[in-house]
């Protein structure tokens, strides 16, 4: 009798022991092969710890586990534009975790930008989006036939940004120019621009 109650005990303190789990890994653009930094890491069951990749697209997670062994910890990897990955990673393990970029669609961006913006700074100067034509207005009216401009928006822009950053950016041409901004902003009411390539800031509203 006491033997069984021996091995009962002890069985109950071996399931019940907590275990040290630790995971490590990289995650990088799967077409590419490079290294994604600030990448969102974190444990599915634990949401709340999270972490973000290095500059080498490197990631540690740790966590205390109930168990008598460590079982795999299911981790998540989530960033702008690209699939939201789920993997297991065995305790101690290190993984090389591949995100698929999204394919890019303008859609609901050019969508959302439709109509009449008048900027912050100077309120006689604004600019009319219809359907994929901008066009630079001052007093209510175009200024001449070189402010009017052709749209196209994309996702990378190498001649100013680096390959791997995330972002939406507008191309502008007419017959004479080209204008390159950076979307850092966009919803009903404000349209923050960033131009190319002096890295000036022009916010836009609407009125109500």
């Amino acid at each position: 009798m006491t033997r069984i109650t021996t091995i009962l005990i002890g069985l109950i303190f071996l399931t019940s022991c907590d275990c040290y789990q630790r995971v490590s890994g990289t995650v990088i653009d799967k077409e590419t092969s490079r290294p994604l930094q600030g990448v969102t890491v974190y444990n599915k069951n634990k949401e709340w710890s999270k972490t973000t990749t290095d500059t080498m697209g490197h990631f540690e997670l740790s966590n205390v586990s109930g168990g008598f062994r460590c079982p795999p910890m299911t981790v998540i990897a989530d960033f702008k534009h690209y699939d939201k990955v789920e993997i297991k990673i065995p305790t101690s393990g290190q993984e090389t975790i591949k995100l698929q970029r999204l394919t890019f669609q303008s859609k609901t961006t050019i969508q959302l930008m439709q109509g009449l913006w008048f900027h912050d700074q100077d309120s006689l100067a604004s600019l009319t989006i219809n359907n994929y034509r901008w066009t630079f207005n001052y007093k209510g009216k175009q200024a001449n036939a070189d402010d009017n401009y052709s749209i196209s928006i994309t996702d990378k822009l190498p001649e100013f940004v680096e390959e791997t950053e995330n972002s939406e950016f507008l191309i502008l041409t007419n017959k004479t120019d080209t204008l390159q901004y950076e979307i850092l902003g966009l919803t009903d009411t404000t349209f923050s621009l960033m131009y190319f390539p002096a890295g000036k800031i022009h916010l836009y509203s609407r009125k109500k």
